[in-house]
């Protein structure tokens, strides 16, 4: 009586290890070690968005995310336990996009949300450039650039590029970057310093 116990207790067991659990999202928010939505992406994209899921695969080319029917791409790196992380895409639109739904889909299984969880495409996220000083420079020369940024999470300047993507001049990736300040305001006067890298 007791092995036959002990043997069903260990099948139950094992068919509750062997259930799947049914594909969902607890929240979408725009940093790893907050809840901060609804998300602001700019128009061209480019923002890491970070999906507290569960039941969905472990291998990042099984899951497909989009926002507003756009493909949101997951990183090689973008699937944890619990998180699936993917960058915004480039709209293609000059016009803010409010309240796009985000479609996590894992394996055949999609599941969406709705606000909070969804992304805002705005002008108003979105970098412009309208000078660079000095217009001429020598390698490792410190260049400015001036214009319209967002940025909230500027990394280290030296291995974390924060929410900068790239910073460069022509096709010369900068070497190094530099802010001032601790984050950069929508429509402040602040700037961005790149140190031109050597080879040019």
């Amino acid at each position: 009586m007791v092995r036959l116990l002990i043997l069903l207790l260990a099948a139950l067991l094992h068919l509750a290890g062997t259930q799947q659990v049914p594909l969902a999202i607890s929240f979408v928010s725009g940093s790893p070690n907050s809840i901060a939505r609804p998300i602001y992406s700019s128009l061209r994209g480019g923002r890491y968005i970070y999906i507290k899921a569960m039941g969905f695969s472990p291998d990042p080319t099984q899951n497909k995310v989009t926002i507003g029917g756009l493909t949101c791409q997951i990183p090689s790196d973008g699937v944890t336990d619990t998180f699936i992380t993917c960058v915004t895409p480039d709209t293609g639109s000059l016009t803010n996009i409010n309240n796009a739904p985000i479609v996590l889909t894992s394996g055949k299984v999609p599941v969406s949300t709705s606000y909070p969880n969804s992304v805002y495409f705005s002008s108003g996220s979105t970098p412009q450039l309208t000078d660079v000083y000095p217009s001429a420079g020598f390698a490792n020369s410190m260049v400015q650039f001036y214009g319209i940024h967002l940025i909230t999470n500027i990394g280290d300047g030296l291995r974390s590029m924060g929410d900068i993507q790239k910073l460069a001049l022509g096709s010369d990736l900068c070497s190094r970057f530099d802010i001032p300040q601790t984050s950069i305001s929508q429509y402040s006067l602040q700037y961005l310093q790149c140190v031109a890298s050597s080879q040019q």
